[in-house]
């Protein structure tokens, strides 16, 4: 479980870390990177709330929770998503947040096929 209250920058790379939880980060490093879950292949929900960047590159989630991320480091990049499979909300797919160019994607698709969709419905013939 990563919880805790710390006043910066923390690490829980390649670690156990199953769940978010209760995890208070007072402000970003001077890179702007408030934490670290690259490698942590048993988190599965990426949420929380984050002063900075977060990285959850070649973790194990697929899903996004309630995860807010204040401020980019300084490449312009809130979160990075590479090396994960995961479906995201329309809100994450912005150059904002690093992921490999195929999930950025398939994820395109998906909205865009929802959107389709969604709007299908509101035809009268």
């Amino acid at each position: 479980m990563a919880r805790g209250n710390f006043p910066g920058y923390v690490i829980f790379r390649c670690a156990g870390v199953e769940k978010i939880e209760e995890l208070h980060i007072t402000k970003p490093n001077m890179l702007c990177l408030a934490a670290a879950f690259d490698g942590c292949e048993h988190l599965k929900v990426a949420e929380g709330t984050f002063p900075g960047h977060v990285d959850f590159s070649d973790s194990g989630i697929n899903k996004i929770g309630r995860l807010s991320i204040m401020s980019a480091n300084e490449n312009g990049i809130k979160a990075d998503f590479t090396g994960c499979y995961i479906h995201l909300p329309e809100k994450f797919l912005g150059l904002e947040y690093e992921m490999d160019d195929d999930l950025r994607r398939k994820n395109l698709q998906r909205v865009a096929v929802s959107k389709a969709l969604n709007a299908a419905s509101d035809i009268e013939i």
